[in-house]
C-alpha cells in the first residue's frame, strides 16, 4: 500500500472521450454507458492477488472490479457488511459459518459455490509468499453444503471477520494450484466475481475492463474502465486537462489549484491511510542502537518536508498510526526537529568527527555511512520519493552523518526490502488496510516479511499477541497506545508525515462514492448523468 504521447491527447474533443461511445436518447440512466477513463503512475505486473510479493495500489484498485471477498468493509459504518456471503453467524470465539450467494457467476460464466472459497484459503497457504500466508494458518475451512462454508480458527482471536474480506478465486480455473490446461493464469487474465471483468493488458501496460453484466447484484453504470500507465504526475495532469482522462486518484498537492482553476473537475478530499517514514535496519551494528535511531529523527526535519514537497497538506506522524487510524493517540507527539540534540546522542553514542572531515567515526574509526533505499518509476525523474530522501540526505548531513541514495524500480525495491534485507534504511510508503493493523510491522515472528527493520522487542511481542486475542475494543485500544509509546522511544522508523488526499473527478460524473483504501469498492454507482450523454 504509477505512456501515452501527450501530442495525441491534447487535440481529442473532451467530451467525446470522457463520454464514450453510445447515443442518448437510446439508453435509460441505469444501463451502462461511457468510459471511464484514469491514469495510474505504479507499474501492474500482475493480476493474480496472491502471486505478488507485496500489493500497490493500483493494483489493489483493479482488484476491487474484479474481484470480491465474503466480506467488505464499510468506512462510513465502520462495519464489515456481506459481498459474497449472504449473511454469517459467529459461532464461538473461533468458528465463523457464512451463507453464500447462490446467485453469484464467475466472469466466464461459472457458478460460485463453497469449493471456490475452500480453495481460496488453500491457494494461499500452498502457494502466496510468506507474509500474505501466515494470518491463514491458522483458519480450517469445510463445507457443509454447496453455499454453506464453515471457518474454524485453532486459536482464539479477536477481530474474527479481517480474515475473509479476501479475494476469493475461481476453482475451475486451476489443476493442483496451477492453471487448467488451455487457460491462462490469473496474473495474464484475471477472472472474479466482480462488477467488472478483464478485456486486456497492452505490452505499455494500460489495462482495460467491461461492465459484468451478469453480476449478482446490479451492473455497474459505467460501460467501460481504462487504466493507462503514466509515469510522470505532471503530465497525468495535462493529460487530464486537456481530455485524456477523467479522474485523477491522488493529485499531486501543487496541481490542486490548476486543477481547481480549469472548472472541469471537482476536487473530492478523502482520508488517507497512507504514511511515510524511514526504516532503520535495528540489526545494523550502528542502527541496532536506539540512541543513534533518536538521533536520527531529531537531524530529521519533517515539518520542511511536509511544507516544500506536500505544500503543507497533511501533518506529521509519531508512529505508524496517523490521526484517521482507530487507534491514534494524540498524547503521542512527533519529536521536535533539534539537530543539536542530534549531536549530543551521537555524541553519547561513541560517533564523534575524529578526522575533522564532516563525517563522524566509531572508536576503531569506522565512518558513519548509511545506504538509502528507495523506490522510484524512472531514475531520470524527479518524484516526491526523491525529494524527500534528498532532504533527509542533507538533514543528516548536517550532524556528521553521511548517507548514499539507491534510486531502485520497483521490482529491485521489493526484492532489497523484503527478500534480501540488503538496505541500511529504506523510505517507505505504508498503506494500511480497513482496520489499520500495523503489527506486522514490529512482531519479531514478522522477520523476513513485512517486520523488514528486524525489531525484536519481546514486550511489543506480548502487546501484538494480546492485541490479537482481545475482544474488548477498549483493552485493543490500550495496547495499541501502550505501542506506539515504545515505539516513540525506541524509533524504529523515523516516521515523517501522513499526506491528506484529495480525488479529481470530472463534473460529467455524478453518483460517486469513494473507498478511502480501495477507491472503486462502490464504482457501480458512479454515472454519466443524461447532459453529458449527447
Amino acid at each position: 500500500m504509477n505512456r501515452l504521447s501527450l501530442q495525441i491527447i491534447l487535440g481529442l474533443c473532451l467530451l467525446g472521450l470522457w463520454a464514450g461511445a453510445g447515443v442518448a436518447g437510446a439508453q435509460s440512466l441505469d444501463e451502462p454507458w461511457g468510459a471511464l477513463q484514469y491514469a495510474e503512475s505504479e507499474s501492474v505486473k500482475g493480476l493474480n492477488p496472491y502471486r505478488l510479493e507485496t500489493a500497490r495500489g493500483a493494483t489493489d484498485r483493479l482488484f476491487s472490479l474484479i474481484y470480491e471477498g465474503l466480506l467488505h468493509y464499510d468506512y462510513d459504518e465502520e462495519r464489515y457488511l456481506p459481498r459474497l456471503a449472504k449473511d454469517y453467524t459467529i459461532d464461538d470465539a473461533r468458528t465463523i459459518t457464512f451463507n453464500l450467494r447462490n446467485e453469484a457467476r464467475w466472469h466466464d460464466g461459472m457458478p460460485f459455490s463453497a469449493i471456490d472459497v475452500l480453495f481460496t484459503y488453500e491457494y494461499i497457504k500452498q502457494l502466496a509468499p510468506e507474509h500474505i500466508r501466515k494470518p491463514y494458518d491458522k483458519i480450517t475451512l469445510e463445507a457443509l453444503d454447496t453455499f454453506i462454508v464453515r471457518a474454524t480458527f485453532s486459536e482464539h482471536v479477536g477481530d474474527i471477520l479481517q480474515y475473509f474480506d479476501t479475494w476469493i478465486i475461481p476453482e475451475h480455473r486451476f489443476e493442483n494450484f496451477a492453471p487448467k490446461r488451455g487457460m491462462k493464469p490469473l496474473a495474464e487474465e484475471p477472472v472474479g466475481t466482480g462488477s467488472y471483468k478483464f478485456r486486456r493488458q497492452s505490452i505499455e501496460g494500460h489495462v482495460s475492463l467491461d461492465v459484468n453484466l451478469n453480476h449478482w447484484n446490479k451492473p455497474g453504470r459505467i460501460e467501460t474502465v481504462r487504466m493507462r500507465r503514466v509515469t510522470d504526475p505532471s503530465q497525468m495532469t495535462m493529460m487530464a486537462l486537456g481530455g485524456g482522462h477523467n479522474l485523477i486518484i491522488q493529485i499531486p498537492h501543487h496541481q490542486i489549484p490548476q486543477i481547481d482553476a480549469s472548472k472541469l473537475f471537482n476536487i473530492e478530499r478523502y482520508p488517507s491511510f497512507t504514511i511515510y517514514a524511514f526504516a532503520y535496519d535495528c540489526q545494523h551494528p550502528v542502527l541496532q542502537d536506539a540512541r543513534v535511531r533518536r538521533a536520527l529523527t531529531y537531524a530529521t526535519d519533517r515539518r520542511q518536508m511536509l511544507d516544500q514537497w506536500f505544500n503543507g497538506k497533511g501533518h506529521l506522524v509519531a508512529s505508524p498510526f496517523n490521526n484517521a487510524s482507530p487507534y491514534f493517540d494524540p498524547d503521542v507527539k512527533p519529536l521536535a526537529f533539534d539537530p543539536a540534540k542530534a549531536r549530543a546522542l551521537l555524541d553519547e553514542a561513541g560517533y564523534v568527527d575524529r578526522d575533522n572531515d564532516g563525517v563522524r567515526e566509531s572508536s576503531d574509526g569506522q565512518a558513519i555511512r548509511f545506504n538509502l533505499v528507495n523506490y522510484v518509476e524512472r531514475a531520470a525523474m524527479t518524484t516526491t520519493n526523491q525529494n524527500l530522501a534528498a532532504s533527509y540526505k542533507s538533514d543528516l548531513a548536517s550532524v556528521g552523518v553521511e548517507v548514499n541514495l539507491i534510486d531502485l524500480p520497483l521490482e529491485a525495491y521489493r526484492q532489497r526490502l523484503f527478500l534480501d534485507n540488503d538496505f541500511d534504511i529504506a523510505l517507505v510508503e505504508w498503506t494500511f488496510d480497513p482496520i489499520y493493523d500495523v503489527t506486522d510491522l514490529f512482531d519479531a515472528e514478522s522477520i523476513g516479511g513485512y517486520n523488514i527493520v528486524r525489531y525484536n522487542n519481546p514486550r511489543v511481542d506480548d502487546l501484538i499477541r494480546l492485541f490479537h486475542q482481545a475482544d474488548d475494543p477498549e483493552y485493543r485500544l490500550d495496547l495499541m497506545r501502550t505501542l506506539q509509546k515504545i515505539l516513540a522511544e525506541e524509533h524504529p522508523y523515523t516516521f515523517i508525515l501522513s499526506v491528506d488526499k484529495n480525488a479529481a473527478l470530472h463534473r460529467s460524473l455524478a453518483g460517486y462514492r469513494i473507498d478511502p483504501y480501495f477507491f472503486f469498492s462502490y464504482f457501480p454507482l458512479w454515472y454519466f448523468p443524461e447532459d453529458f450523454r449527447d
